[in-house]
């Protein structure tokens, strides 16, 4: 075991914990601040702030090679009479530095295993899904035998539109171009993708906020595709008729009208980017200094000397 290994599966352990904290802790105001945001630039922003943990974890990764930028933000200190800044002292040898790289190296195995148990189940489902529905090449979509009222975009990297023949039955050809509209926004922005982003970068949050920030995406990605609706048919009664079919009880209930906040409020998202940095840069030096304290004390615990 060496001290490299130790330091580095250390600090990105306690960079991911501390990370996760504070960006919990601080998710409140930055609500605040980004309800005022066009929908589609809530949306970035909202992504952009559960990614900052992982983003803080890689960074501090990569200092690790440039020990003269770690150690920066950590505040002179002493070590039997030797004062000032330095990288992390480790006791290798020790029973808290074996303890800190199991914790680290037990993290990153249920992360993976989590994450494939997750995209396999997915996979699983959509062969199901695929297996039953018909391939329209015209719409590049998937039509699903069922009476069932439903649009859903499935996929991560190359997304596909699932119909079902209830809802074509349903709609006329103007009704259905609402919902394709929609639905191919969500395949164009990635929707599903960011929103699996947030939810593992977001895995060691309080599970109250956690669930905040996940919904506030997903709205924000819904009210994004809204906008991309209206911005291309401009008929708002056209646009009520299909969502009042939709959220009917037999139907799934996805919106397709913004709440008129949405337009009325929308500023710059400079402030937000700003903002975000901000957060990044704080997250990265508190998460550095506290894993620096904590690799040095956990690799005297039970040290040969």
């Amino acid at each position: 075991m060496s001290a490299a290994l130790v330091q580095g599966a250390g600090m990105m352990l306690v960079a991911m914990a501390t990370s996760s904290m504070l960006s919990a802790w601080l998710y409140t105001p930055f609500r605040r601040a980004a309800r005022r945001l066009s929908p589609s630039s809530r949306s970035l922003a909202t992504l952009c702030y559960a990614l900052i943990a992982p983003t803080v974890v890689i960074i501090t990764a990569l200092i690790q090679f440039t020990p003269w930028i770690a150690q920066m933000p950590i505040l002179p200190h002493c070590h039997d009479g030797v004062c000032g800044q330095h990288s992390p002292l480790v006791t290798v040898q020790s029973a808290g530095s074996a303890a800190l790289l199991a914790l680290a190296g037990m993290f990153a195995t249920l992360c993976i295993i989590g994450a494939m148990r997750a995209l396999l189940l997915a996979q699983q489902r959509l062969r199901t899904l695929f297996a039953l529905g018909q391939n329209k090449t015209d719409h590049a979509r998937l039509i699903v035998d069922t009476n069932h009222l439903f649009a859903w975009c499935c996929g991560l990297l190359r997304p596909r539109i699932v119909l079902s023949r209830g809802l074509l039955e349903a709609l006329t050809n103007e009704e259905l171009q609402v919902v394709l509209t929609h639905e191919e926004a969500h395949a164009a922005r990635f929707d599903n993708l960011r929103n699996l982003a947030a939810r593992w970068s977001t895995v060691l949050w309080p599970a109250s906020v956690r669930t905040r920030i996940c919904q506030d995406l997903a709205d924000a990605n819904e009210r994004a595709c809204d906008a991309a609706v209206r911005n291309r048919l401009r008929d708002s009664n056209l646009l009520q008729r299909v969502l009042g079919l939709l959220t009917s009880e037999n139907c799934s209930p996805e919106r397709f009208l913004p709440g008129g906040d949405d337009v009325a409020h929308t500023r710059s998202a400079a402030p937000a980017g700003l903002m975000l940095a901000s957060l990044g840069l704080l997250q990265l030096i508190v998460a550095s200094a506290a894993s620096h304290a904590v690799i040095e004390v956990a690799s005297q615990i039970g040290g040969a000397g």
